[in-house]
């Protein structure tokens, strides 16, 4: 089997942590069945079928953005010029979608890309001096659906891209995403969230390259463990040399909602300059009993009280959502596979 999601400085091997897993390998080919449209677009914003070159150029840490352009039915490339307050909102389902993003000097845009069934989605932001791109992915996958996401961008000086993924199902869930810094003062900004249940298998691949001076990267994920899910998350901050001055912060809160659950995190900081700050931390485990009785304590059902607890450890993610009816759908997705846990 070709490996994929590999980690950019390997571990011990009996660890399981340095690739994705046999139980993770993506399908060669993939029925795009389903349909992916645009159903809202900023007024002047040209959506084509041609993508930018710098774009194409990019590549996710994933190690399969080759098999999902091969196997992709539906495109969303756009040359984004100005300033738009509204966003751009694909939905797909049940399909194979290539997007790339290429933001100009100074243009802003924000992508919503709601999915459903089984999809795999490759996404490339290209953001020239000082743009801002927030690209927004939702996955209502359900217990029998597949799911594969690739993310790639590039920041050159003073621009930022936000990227948010929510991975509320699946069967099998793979993701992963590469940002690389190249500017000084760029930035980057992740959140994530996933709700694995059953007996889904979640692998997560995220890194950050820095080499600017004065780079900023913020990545945290949350997640809740359910039935005998089995996931596996990578978090990765490289300082390259020269980036100095260089900030990277990465984070993971797990809620574990059953013993037979599998998890396992390898965040990993990676140092070649000296004049770096980097931070990581992990928290796993089953909710906190003492904060669970005083909400109960304050009247609160139990059910409520528990989604309550990790609707606030996904807050980050979900609040992203530029949508209101699919954020409040996205919360009632997560209560309900709460109920289920």
């Amino acid at each position: 089997m070709e490996k994929f999601n590999i980690i950019p400085s390997p571990t011990w091997n009996r660890l399981g942590v340095n690739c994705a897993e046999e139980s993770a390998g993506i399908p060669e080919t993939f029925d795009s069945a389903g349909a992916s449209v645009i159903t809202a677009c900023p007024e002047g914003l040209e959506v084509g079928d041609d993508a930018p070159i710098a774009c194409e150029e990019l590549k996710s840490s994933t190690g399969f953005d080759e098999i999902i352009e091969n196997n992709a039915a539906f495109s969303f490339n756009a040359t984004v010029e100005d300033k738009y307050a509204n966003p751009l909102v694909i939905n797909t389902e049940d399909a194979a979608v290539v997007g790339n993003i290429y933001a100009v000097e100074g243009a802003e845009l924000t992508i919503l890309h709601v999915l459903r069934g089984s999809s795999e989605t490759l996404t490339r932001v290209y953001a020239e001096k000082g743009a801002r791109v927030n690209v927004v992915e939702v996955s209502f996958a359900e217990s029998d659906n597949i799911r594969y996401s690739a993310f790639a961008s590039c920041c050159e000086e003073g621009a930022e891209v936000r990227f948010t993924r929510c991975e509320l199902g699946g069967n099998r869930v793979v993701c992963g995403s590469k940002t690389v810094l190249q500017g000084n003062s760029s930035a980057y900004d992740f959140a994530g969230c996933y709700f694995g249940e059953g007996e889904a298998v979640l692998d997560f691949n995220d890194l950050s390259e820095h080499y600017g001076r004065d780079t900023l990267c913020e990545m945290h994920s949350a997640g809740a463990l359910s039935g005998s899910a089995d996931k596996i998350l990578r978090g990765t901050i490289d300082f390259k040399e020269g980036a100095k001055r260089g900030v990277g912060h990465e984070s993971e809160d797990v809620i574990l909602l059953s013993p037979d659950v599998r998890d396992r995190t390898a965040p990993l900081i990676l140092c070649h300059e000296e004049e770096v700050e980097g931070q990581h931390a992990a928290s796993h485990g089953r909710l906190d009993e003492t904060a669970l009785y005083y909400l109960m304590s304050r009247g609160i059902p139990e059910a409520q009280a528990r989604s309550l607890m990790v609707e606030a450890r996904f807050a980050r993610a979900i609040d992203r959502i530029p949508d209101e009816t699919i954020r409040e759908e996205a919360l009632t997705t997560v209560r309900r596979r709460l109920q289920n846990a």
